[in-house]
């Protein structure tokens, strides 16, 4: 990770990385302790959490919602994550996280603002400038390209996750690593539709330029009389002008 790395010991700090640039609802999550569940504005929750220092197995919502930790109540999308599991071997998380940072690299990705060392794995924040729950159609598909680029939890993609705070402990982690910590890459975080666009292997106006091209195609197809039923013959020659589109789109 590039810049000047410091080391994210407290769960206060873990609450401002990621929710300290809008102030709606967050869930906080302690199973096995009453209540087990709590739902604070991001600017009390922060307060509650600092509260959690050293405790067994607390978690808080990566986005922010209306209320109770729901899709329909989504807020604001505050962060994009990699949840990646080391349930086997989790002795050097160090190692993991440097595997997973060249992955990155060679991908030509911009490096996550903030990672986590949950216990038994790792978490992987892009931290970005908060969003509204209009923009979860494109904030899902970047989701699963980064789970499938990192080897991610394929389970843990959605916008009502939880994960783990730092500062606290994870039970059932080997004692050498159940404290969660964290490290910060960036205090800045990421304008979304630029980092969109890194991520997505086809870019918003690669997909309008090709719908474009289709469109003036299928105008010319008319305009040439092409009416009545369709034959065979015009299904395949439909195939041809889209992958002649492409084609000529990807190498012109």
């Amino acid at each position: 990770m590039g810049g000047v790395l410091s080391s994210v010991l407290l769960p206060e700090q873990h609450a401002s990385i990621v929710h300290g640039r809008v102030d709606k609802q967050v869930t906080i999550w302690t199973p096995g302790r009453e209540p087990q569940w709590r739902t604070r504005k991001a600017s009390a929750a922060a307060e509650l959490l600092a509260a959690e220092a050293g405790a067994e197995d607390v978690f808080v919502s990566v986005n922010q919602f209306h209320g109770r930790r729901l899709v329909r109540n989504l807020a604001a999308l505050t962060a994009l994550f990699v949840d990646v599991d080391a349930h086997d071997a989790p002795t050097d998380l160090v190692a993991l996280m440097d595997s997973r940072l060249d992955i990155i690299a060679r991908a030509r990705l911009p490096a996550p603002s903030f990672v986590v060392f949950s216990g038994r794995g790792l978490h992987f924040y892009w931290v970005i400038e908060p969003l509204p729950a209009a923009v979860l159609a494109r904030w899902q598909p970047c989701q699963r390209h980064l789970q499938r680029l990192l080897g991610g939890d394929p389970a843990a993609v959605d916008c009502t996750r939880l994960l783990r705070v730092v500062g606290t402990v994870n039970s059932r982690a080997p004692a050498h690593c159940r404290t969660v910590t964290g490290v910060l890459n960036s205090v800045s975080c990421f304008k979304f539709d630029w980092l969109a666009e890194q991520i997505l292997p086809r870019s918003r106006a690669e997909i309008r330029d090709i719908a474009v091209q289709r469109a003036k195609t299928q105008s010319l197809t008319k305009a040439a009389g092409s009416t009545g039923k369709r034959t065979i013959y015009d299904w395949w020659m439909a195939v041809y002008r889209d992958l002649y589109i492409l084609i000529k789109h990807h190498w012109p």
